[in-house]
């Protein structure tokens, strides 16, 4: 059960900074989307890597606009949806952005189906209490990453500029140099506490990602033949 949870546990928590009370419809807490695409970001990867979704053909009725969004995470094979989102488009007046808001509507309910923000659509946000308890944790959570890089997303983009670092090594002599710099060797003792999926593949590892061991030892092996090669 523990394993069957773990994305839920990981991304229940909400930030309350971004939410916002919507006074419509007897009252709703409302989530910021760009919010919810952080997290997502911050969970699996950057979009398009480690998560994404598809869009299909919109249906119209003569004031709504409904999109349908499958969502994937991890693998591109590993799908669920498609959700409808739906938005007005013909009111008062038109709303050109209503394709935009009908997308961002299911993409929204398909990543709380993984459990993002559960315990906005839980219904905690109605006790002041809780929101108070959630915005303590959300700093503890912010403080958990002791560095150099301080949150998942900037340790993820550094990440992404070491493995491009590399790639770019033309022999051996490169590699070991770079692997042996100081920043080198603080961000792979970071991935090992923070994110030791990205330094050694496991089931959480984005399926188009590389692990940063994986490929240092690759990189080992294609210089060590080339020099058996050239002897």
């Amino acid at each position: 059960m523990t394993d069957n949870m773990e994305i839920w546990n990981a991304v229940s928590l909400t930030d309350p900074s971004h939410t916002k009370h919507v006074g419509q419809r007897g009252g709703f807490t409302a989530i910021d989307a760009q919010y919810q695409i952080m997290m997502a970001t911050e969970q699996f990867g950057p979009l398009g890597i480690g998560w994404g979704y598809d869009v299909g053909a919109p249906l119209f009725t003569e004031t709504l606009i409904l999109v349908p969004v499958t969502l994937w995470h991890g693998d591109r094979q590993n799908t669920f949806g498609p959700q409808y989102g739906c938005a007005v488009i013909q009111g008062q007046r038109p709303d050109a952005d209503a394709p935009k808001k009908a997308t961002t509507d299911a993409i929204t309910k398909l990543l709380s189906h993984l459990g993002f923000n559960a315990d906005v659509f839980l219904g905690k946000f109605d006790d002041s209490k809780y929101v108070e308890k959630a915005k303590q944790e959300v700093k503890k959570k912010r403080e958990a990453l002791a560095g150099p890089f301080t949150s998942k997303t900037a340790l993820w983009g550094a990440v992404r500029e070491f493995d491009r670092e590399i790639r770019g090594c033309g022999d051996s002599d490169m590699l070991e140099a770079f692997l042996a710099m100081k920043e080198s060797v603080a961000l792979l003792e970071q991935l090992e506490r923070d994110a030791p999926q990205l330094l050694n593949k496991d089931d959480s590892t984005p399926a188009e990602f590389e692990a940063i061991q994986d490929l240092i030892e690759r990189k080992r092996d294609e210089f060590n033949a080339e020099q058996r090669a050239a002897a």
